[in-house]
C-alpha cells in the first residue's frame, strides 16, 4: 500500500511540475508564432499592360505563412527586375505593429518581370508578373453591317516603325492598308466577317510558348510550410490569352506539387502550382509537355533548394546575474518555429553587440559550423548595472538578452582579507621596530582595497596585461597594498600627476 501511495504521490508531483511549466512553454511558442520570419509578395494580378502599375501587397508572415505584426521598425527594399536586366529600387518602412503594405509599382518593359522584397533579418520574398506590350488605337473601321472593329498596334511594332497592316497574315484577311485608311477606305462588304486581333491570333498559327519561373528566389525551409510557387506564362511575339484550358505536365522528384498538372485556365495567360518539402536538398521540377502541345521558352528544368527549417535565433546568458568579477557565457542556438534546436548544414555567422551597459565580449563574431546548432562567447563586465547584448545572424530576427551585474561582495571580502594579511606580513617583518601592532594591521585593511581599486579603474597601471577583475587578483593586489601601507597614497598621487 505504501508503494502504491508513493507512486501516486510521485505521479502527482510530475503532473504538478508539468502544469507549472506547460503554460510558460505555450507562451514561448505563442511568442515565436507572432514573430515574422519571411516576407510574402502578393500581386493582385499576374498580368499587366506595359506602362501600367502593378498592385502588390507586402506581408510579414511567420513560419506557418500567417500574417503577423512587426515587433520593431523594419526597412524593406523592393526591387523591380525588368526582362532586360535593369533594376529599380525603393524603400518601404514597416512601423511597429504593421503587418502589410500595399504598393503601386510601374512596369515599363514588356516581358516577365520579377518583384523582389528583401530585409536583412527576414527571408526574402518575390513574385513574377507578365507585362504585356502596350497598344495604341489605330482606327475604327465601320463595316456596311454597322459592325465596329477597333484595331491596335503593339508598342514593339511602334518602336520598329511597323504598321499593323504590314503583318502579312493580318493583311490577308482584308484589313485596309495605311494609304486606304488615310483615304477613308473601309472594309469591303464581302470582308465584313473580319475577326478582332485577339481572336485572330488565338485562332491562327501564331507561335505560342510556355515560360517557367519560380519564386521566391532563395533557399526554402524544409518544413512543409515554406512554399515555392511555380509559374507557367504564355509568351510569344504577340499578346494573347488561351481560349481553352492548357494542362502543363510537370515532374518533381521530391516534395508535394499542387495542383498537378498545372492549369492555365481559359481566358488567362498564366497559371501556377505550389511546391513544399520536408526534406533537405534540391527538388527538381521539369517540364514534360502540355495539352494542347506548346513549345518551351528558356529553361525547362528548375532546381529549387530546400534547407534546414531554421526560423529563429535564441540567445541565453548563463548565468543571467553575475557580480563584477564574474563572466557570463552568451549562448546562441538555431531553432525552428517550435523552438526545437536545428543543426545547420552550412556555416552561419553570428555577431554580438552591447546595446547598453559596459563590458567586453570575448568574440564579437562566431561561426556556427555545419552539423551544429549552437555557438557561444563570453562576456566580462566592467561596471555594475544592467547590460543588454544583441545577437544577429543573416535572415533571422536579432535577439537581445539582459545580464544584471551586481556588487562584487566576494571580491570586496577577499580584498579586505588580502589587505589584512599584507598588514600582518609587514608587522611580522618589522617585529620589534613598530609599537603600533594593531594599527599596522588595520591600516592594511584600508590600504589593500585602496590599491586594488586604483588598479581596477586605471589610476595605477601595475599590471597592464593582467585581468584584475577576478578573486585571485583582488586578494594578491590587496595584500601588496596592505604591506605597502600608507605609501599607497603617494603612489596614487604620483601616478595621478
Amino acid at each position: 500500500m505504501k508503494r502504491i501511495f508513493f507512486i501516486k504521490k510521485e505521479g502527482m508531483i510530475v503532473v504538478l511540475v508539468l502544469s507549472l511549466f506547460y503554460p510558460s512553454i505555450e507562451i514561448v511558442r505563442a511568442q515565436i508564432e507572432m514573430e515574422p520570419v519571411k516576407i510574402n509578395v502578393h500581386a493582385q494580378t499576374r498580368s499587366v499592360i506595359e506602362g501600367n502599375n502593378a498592385s502588390v501587397e507586402l506581408m510579414l508572415t511567420n513560419a506557418k505563412n500567417k500574417t503577423v505584426k512587426a515587433p520593431k521598425d523594419l526597412m524593406v527594399e523592393v526591387e523591380v527586375l525588368s526582362p532586360s536586366g535593369t533594376v529599380e529600387k525603393q524603400k518601404v518602412s514597416f512601423k511597429v505593429g504593421e503587418g502589410s503594405k500595399s504598393l503601386q509599382l510601374p512596369l515599363k518593359e514588356s516581358g516577365i518581370a520579377e518583384i523582389r522584397a528583401t530585409q536583412k533579418e527576414l527571408l526574402n520574398g518575390s513574385t513574377f508578373i507578365r507585362v504585356k506590350p502596350s497598344r495604341k488605337l489605330l482606327e475604327k473601321v465601320v463595316s456596311p453591317a454597322s459592325r465596329t472593329e477597333v484595331l491596335f498596334e503593339s508598342q514593339r511594332e511602334i518602336k520598329k516603325g511597323i504598321a499593323l497592316n504590314a503583318v502579312p497574315k493580318l493583311r490577308s484577311i482584308g484589313l485596309p492598308t495605311k494609304k486606304e485608311t488615310e483615304a477613308g477606305v473601309g472594309i469591303k462588304e464581302e470582308e465584313q466577317g473580319i475577326k478582332s486581333r485577339d481572336q485572330y491570333i488565338s485562332e491562327h498559327e501564331v507561335e505560342k510558348k510556355i515560360a517557367l519561373r519560380y519564386s521566391p528566389q532563395r533557399r526554402l525551409l524544409a518544413d512543409g510550410n515554406d512554399t515555392a510557387t511555380i509559374y507557367a506564362f504564355l509568351v510569344g511575339e504577340e499578346d494573347f490569352v488561351t481560349q481553352r484550358n492548357i494542362n502543363v505536365r510537370l515532374f518533381n522528384n521530391n516534395g508535394a506539387l499542387i495542383p498537378k498538372p498545372l492549369v492555365i485556365s481559359a481566358g488567362q495567360d498564366n497559371g501556377f502550382s505550389t511546391l513544399t518539402s520536408n526534406e533537405i536538398g534540391n527538388v527538381t521540377v521539369e517540364y514534360l509537355g502540355s495539352t494542347p502541345k506548346l513549345n518551351l521558352e528558356g529553361e525547362g528544368r528548375l532546381e529549387i533548394p530546400f534547407g534546414p527549417p531554421i526560423t529563429n535565433l535564441d540567445i541565453i546568458a548563463s548565468p543571467p546575474v553575475i557580480s563584477l568579477e564574474d563572466k557570463a557565457d552568451i549562448v546562441v542556438r538555431l531553432v525552428d518555429n517550435r523552438r526545437k534546436a536545428i543543426a545547420t548544414d552550412k556555416p552561419i555567422i553570428v555577431s554580438f553587440t552591447i546595446d547598453k551597459g559596459q563590458g567586453k565580449i570575448e568574440q564579437k563574431e562566431i561561426t556556427i559550423s555545419g552539423g551544429n546548432s549552437e555557438g557561444r562567447t563570453q562576456f566580462s563586465p566592467t561596471n555594475m548595472g544592467q547590460v543588454y547584448i544583441t545577437a544577429a545572424a543573416p535572415n533571422m530576427l536579432s535577439k537581445t538578452v539582459p545580464i544584471r551585474i551586481t556588487f562584487p561582495v566576494m571580491l570586496l571580502l577577499l580584498s579586505g582579507i588580502g589587505g589584512l594579511i599584507g598588514g600582518l606580513i609587514k608587522l611580522i617583518t618589522n617585529l620589534g621596530k613598530n609599537k603600533f601592532f594593531t594599527l599596522t594591521v588595520l591600516i592594511g585593511l584600508f590600504t589593500g582595497p585602496l590599491l586594488y581599486w586604483a588598479t581596477t579603474v586605471g589610476v595605477i597601471s601595475l599590471f597592464p596585461n593582467l585581468n584584475v577583475l577576478n578573486l585571485l587578483s583582488a586578494f594578491f593586489i590587496s595584500m601588496l597594498g596592505g604591506w605597502v601601507g600608507t605609501k599607497v597614497f603617494s603612489l596614487i598621487l604620483r601616478n595621478k600627476s
